[in-house]
């Protein structure tokens, strides 16, 4: 039997917005315990087999000659996925709006070659947690973009690429079990 023992906070910047048919030009995970103990993270651009369109490029900072000289093959995330979460062991995926993330993995990387993602289909979206923390009236976000959403919590946040949206969702996650655990139930 597969168990949830890890926490996967995933990010992806892609060539669009259809899973199976667009692609990922970027990727950052950080795979931590229940106790949000960092095990291991990746962060690299990947690089595109289609064109990126430029209204694309210009949201995910998609630069072709950058991309050329740094980007690795996906490849390289799935190896390292599968080397870093053990056999039968399965993590759930944290993010905003990570729903996403998880079905362009699912998609184009790993359902047309019927290979095992050890991504559990439960997730924990981030942009539900500020929806929470909205009812909650512990803030009053105008929107739950994540750029909004970091800025009125005070946190610092370095802008739109995939490592920074899984440490701000980290974030998000954090202040919320903060808040749960201070809670009398």
């Amino acid at each position: 039997m597969l168990t949830e023992d890890f926490l996967l906070f995933v990010d992806t910047e892609t060539t669009g917005l259809v899973p199976g048919k667009d692609e990922i030009v970027e990727i950052a995970s950080i795979l931590t315990d229940f106790d949000l103990n960092e095990i291991s993270r990746f962060d690299h651009k990947i690089l595109p087999t289609i064109p990126v369109p430029k209204e694309v490029a210009a949201i995910n900072g998609y630069d072709e000659n950058v991309w050329k000289k740094e980007a690795v093959s996906f490849s390289k995330w799935k190896e390292w996925i599968h080397k870093s979460i053990p056999y039968s062991q399965l993590a759930i995926p944290v993010g905003h709006n990570v729903g996403f993330d998880r079905k362009m993995i699912e998609e184009k990387y790993y359902k047309p070659f019927k290979h095992f993602l050890p991504l559990s289909y439960h997730i924990i979206d981030t942009v539900s947690l500020a929806g929470l923390m909205k009812l909650a009236k512990l803030y009053n976000f105008t929107n739950l973009k994540l750029t909004t959403v970091m800025k009125e919590m005070n946190y610092e946040f370095e802008g739109h690429r995939a490592m920074n949206d899984c440490m701000a969702s980290a974030e998000i996650l954090k202040f919320c079990i903060t808040n749960i655990q201070s809670c009398e139930i």
